[in-house]
C-alpha cells in the first residue's frame, strides 16, 4: 500500500468528489465482433496476464483498476460475453463466465472482481424493460456500470417513475462506469415494502473518495450519493422479478437468479487468486538455492500437494454451482433450496480459497509479506472477499440450514 492510501480520510470538509473516467472508445469493430468466441476471449485475457500482474500494485496504489490494463481488457471482447445476440454479443452463461474471469483472478483478484461485475452488468441490463435496454445498448455496444445495495436507497412513486435518493457504499468499478445500478426500497399503497433495481446515468450521482481499505483496494469501490433523482419506470425492474430467476425470459442464460449469479461473481476472483498463488508457490519451490540445487523441503512439498487438492475441491464446488444455476434455471426448476445451496457452496469455496492462501503464506519465507509481493496482496484481497455479505460463511450456511429445516430465509435476496 502507498502512503497515499493511509492519508486522512475524514477531513473536516468531508471526502473529495471524484470524476469517473467514463468516456470509452475502445470497442471492437463489427468485423472483430463477428469473429469473437469464448475461446478467443480466454486466450486474449490469458495473454494479458503479464500486464495485469505488472499493474496490480499500481491499481492498489491508485485504488482503481489501472487504465492501461483496463483498456487492454476491454479490447479482448470480454464485456460482450453476456450481451444478447440481438445486440451483437455472445449471450453466454456462467460456465463461460468462470472461464474468462479465472485467468484474470490468477494475477489480481481486485482487477478480476471489477471485470466480473462489469460482465454481470450486461446480464443485469437484459433483465430491464426493453425500452431501457434499447436506450443503453443503442448508445453503447455494452454498458460499464457500478452499483450497490448497501445501504438500500429510498424511493417514492410518482407519475411515470420514482424519485430516488441514496448514499451507497461499495460501488466497485465506479471510476470506469457510464451508468449506476441502485437497489432501493419503496412502500406500496398497501403498506408493503418492496425492493427495486434502478439504472441512473453516471452524471446523476456524486462519487465520494472513500475507498481506503487494506484489501480489494484496486476495485475503486467508492461511495456514491444522489438525492431526489427522477428515474422513469422503464429504467426500473422489481427485485422480486429477478432475485429468484426471471422465468419470463426466453434466453436460458438470463433466467439465472440474481442471487446465484452474484455468488459466482464474488467467488470466481477468489478462486483465481488461490490458483495463481499455488502456481507461484510451486515456482518458488523449484528455484535453486545458493548452491545451485533445489532445496529439499518436504513440509513445503506436502503443503503444495494439500493446497492443490483443496483448490481442486473449491473449483469443483464453484463450477458445480454454475452448472446447477444454469441448467435448473433453464428448466424453471431452481427452488429456494437450490438457491440457498448454491450460495452456501460458493461461500464454502471462497473460505477454502482463503485457507489455501493462509497456508501458502505460512509455508513461505518472510519475503511474501513484502508489500510488493503478490501473495500478501492476494491474501488481503480474499480475506475481504470472504467478508462480503453475500458469501459471509456464518450467514450463508445458516440460511441454507434454515432452508433444510423448513425455516424462512432471513437474507433479503433469497
Amino acid at each position: 500500500m502507498s502512503k497515499a492510501a493511509f492519508k486522512n480520510v475524514n477531513p473536516a470538509s468531508g471526502p473529495e468528489i471524484l470524476i469517473p473516467k467514463s468516456s470509452h472508445r475502445d470497442w471492437l469493430s463489427p468485423d472483430e465482433l463477428k469473429e469473437l468466441t469464448v475461446e478467443k476471449i480466454v486466450a486474449r485475457v490469458t495473454a494479458l496476464q503479464p500486464l495485469i500482474s505488472a499493474k496490480a500494485k499500481q491499481s492498489e496504489i491508485e485504488r482503481e483498476a489501472d487504465h492501461e490494463a483496463w483498456s487492454a481488457l476491454r479490447k479482448t471482447g470480454i464485456f460482450y460475453l453476456m450481451v444478447p445476440r440481438s445486440r451483437g454479443g455472445l449471450e453466454e452463461g456462467l460456465r463461460a463466465f468462470i472461464d474468462v474471469i479465472l485467468p484474470i483472478g490468477k494475477m489480481d483478484a481486485s482487477f478480476a472482481w471489477t471485470a466480473a461485475f462489469s460482465v454481470m452488468h450486461q446480464w443485469q441490463l437484459a433483465q430491464f424493460p426493453t425500452q431501457c435496454q434499447k436506450e443503453v445498448w443503442d448508445a453503447l455496444p455494452y454498458v460499464t456500470s457500478a452499483g450497490s445495495a448497501f445501504p438500500q436507497g429510498k424511493a417514492v412513486k410518482v407519475d411515470g417513475g420514482f424519485i430516488l435518493s441514496a448514499h451507497h457504499k461499495y460501488c466497485s468499478g465506479i471510476m470506469h462506469s457510464e451508468w449506476v445500478n441502485s437497489i432501493a426500497a419503496f412502500e406500496t399503497p398497501e403498506g408493503e415494502k418492496k425492493l427495486m433495481l434502478a439504472m441512473l446515468p453516471i452524471d446523476a450521482v456524486q462519487v465520494l473518495d472513500t475507498w481506503y481499505v487494506d484489501g480489494m483496494a484496486g476495485t475503486g469501490s467508492h461511495d456514491i450519493v444522489y438525492k431526489e433523482v427522477f428515474v422513469p419506470d422503464h429504467r426500473i425492474v422489481m427485485m422480486e422479478d429477478i432475485r429468484r430467476g426471471n422465468l419470463k425470459h426466453n434466453v436460458p442464460a438470463y433466467r439465472i437468479p440474481f442471487s446465484s449469479f452474484l455468488g459466482l461473481v464474488i467467488s470466481v476472483p477468489a478462486l483465481g487468486a488461490a490458483l495463481g498463488e499455488i502456481e507461484r508457490f510451486r515456482g518458488r519451490l523449484l528455484m535453486p538455492g545458493p548452491n545451485g540445487s533445489v532445496p529439499d523441503k518436504p513440509l513445503a512439498r506436502a503443503g503444495l500437494a494439500r493446497v492443490s487438492v483443496e483448490a481442486r475441491a473449491a473449483e469443483l464446488l464453484i463450477r458445480d454451482s454454475a452448472r446447477d444455476a444454469e441448467d435448473l434455471a433453464a428448466k424453471g426448476l431452481l427452488t429456494s433450496a437450490d438457491r440457498a445451496r448454491i450460495r452456501a457452496q460458493c461461500s464454502v469455496g471462497v473460505n477454502m480459497c482463503l485457507g489455501i492462501l493462509r497456508s501458502i503464506a505460512d509455508l513461505s519465507s518472510s519475503s511474501v509479506h513484502m508489500l510488493s509481493h503478490p501473495t500478501q496482496r492476494a491474501l488481503r484481497d480474499v480475506t475481504m472477499i470472504s467478508s462480503h455479505a453475500t458469501l459471509e460463511t456464518g450467514s450463508s450456511l445458516d440460511d441454507y440450514g434454515r432452508n433444510m429445516l423448513n425455516m424462512p430465509s432471513l437474507w433479503f435476496l433469497a
